[in-house]
C-alpha cells in the first residue's frame, strides 16, 4: 500500500508526508515541479492540466492505493479532477480532497498587505496546517473510508485583525 499525495510541495501535502514517513507508510509527493521538499522522500512530476503526467506516480509506485487530491488554482477543479477521479475509481483507488487553496490570500497580503474576506469584521475558528494534515492522515490510513466530510475547525474565533 502506498499513498499518492498530489499537491505534494503544499502545506498540508508536506505535513501528511512528515506523518506517513513517521510511521513507515510508503508515499509518493507529485507537483508540477516533481522535487521532494522533505529529504529521503519519493516525489514525481504530476500536473493536474497535463494528463500525460498523471500515471507518473505509479512509476514511482505501482501498489498505489489512496489518493489526496488537492486543487489548488483550478478555476474549475471539478472539470480537471473528474478525469482523474474516474482513473482513480477503475483502479479502486481512494480518494480524499483537500479544499485550500495555498495561494488564496497571497496575492493580496503580498501586493497590498492586506486579507480580503467575507467574514469582514467578524471572526472565524482558524486552524493551523498541522491539525488539517492530522485529520488527513487519519482518513488516509485508516482500513475503512471515512467515507463523509471532516469539518476542521480552530478552537477559538478570532478576527483577522487578531
Amino acid at each position: 500500500m502506498a499513498i499518492l499525495l498530489t499537491g505534494g510541495t503544499g502545506k498540508t501535502s508536506t505535513r501528511i508526508a512528515k506523518l506517513l514517513s513517521a510511521s513507515s507508510i510508503p508515499y509518493v509527493l507529485a507537483s508540477r515541479s516533481g522535487n521532494a521538499p522533505i529529504p529521503d522522500s519519493k516525489a514525481c512530476k504530476f500536473d493536474w492540466n497535463d494528463e500525460s503526467t498523471w500515471s507518473n506516480p505509479w512509476s514511482v509506485y505501482e501498489d498505489i492505493t489512496t489518493v489526496w487530491l488537492v486543487a489548488a488554482g483550478l478555476p474549475d477543479p471539478m472539470a480537471v479532477l473528474k478525469p482523474f477521479i474516474d482513473m482513480a475509481r477503475d483502479l479502486d483507488i481512494d480518494e480524499e480532497e483537500e479544499n485550500l487553496s495555498e495561494e488564496g490570500h497571497l496575492p493580496t497580503i503580498r501586493d497590498e498587505g492586506k486579507v480580503y474576506s467575507a467574514s469582514k469584521t467578524g471572526q472565524i475558528p482558524w486552524v493551523s496546517a498541522e491539525d488539517i494534515a492530522a485529520v488527513a492522515f487519519r482518513g488516509l490510513v485508516h482500513e475503512k473510508s471515512h467515507d463523509c466530510d471532516h469539518v476542521v475547525v480552530g478552537p477559538d474565533l478570532l478576527s483577522y485583525d487578531q
